[in-house]
């Protein structure tokens, strides 16, 4: 597989003009280095793979896998914390604020009787 190839893989459904949007080049010069008639320069090699996230030793070489994911393994989970949805966290986040306004209704009743007494 070559240069050409692995671009073009990583490209997939994307037009030439969609791929070379974010790399700040024109669509001509994927279109060359996937046909073969131009090289892939080393600084157009580093940006590819660090817009699209690849591994530049696939892009250039085809050693490796693709992605840089398959190659960086995620730490183990720490115990100190937790994950859970967005609709999870305002419903944690509305359940303390009623208990908060309940405990303030509480303080100024309270505040009231003791006016009250005096």
């Amino acid at each position: 597989m070559t240069v050409g190839d692995r671009l073009r893989r990583l490209r997939g459904q994307k037009t030439l003009q969609e791929f070379a949007e974010p790399l700040e080049i024109g669509s001509a010069n994927i279109s060359h280095i996937e046909n073969g008639r131009s090289k892939l320069s080393t600084d157009l090699a580093i940006r590819i793979a660090t817009v699209y996230q690849i591994s530049i030793d696939w892009l250039l070489m085809g050693v490796g896998t693709m992605n840089i994911e398959d190659k960086v393994k995620p730490p183990p989970p720490n115990n100190d914390y937790v994950t859970i949805s967005k609709d999870e966290l305002l419903e944690l986040r509305r359940i303390a604020l009623d208990k908060t306004l309940e405990e303030k209704r509480q303080a100024e009743e309270q505040v009231a009787r003791l006016k009250n007494d005096k």
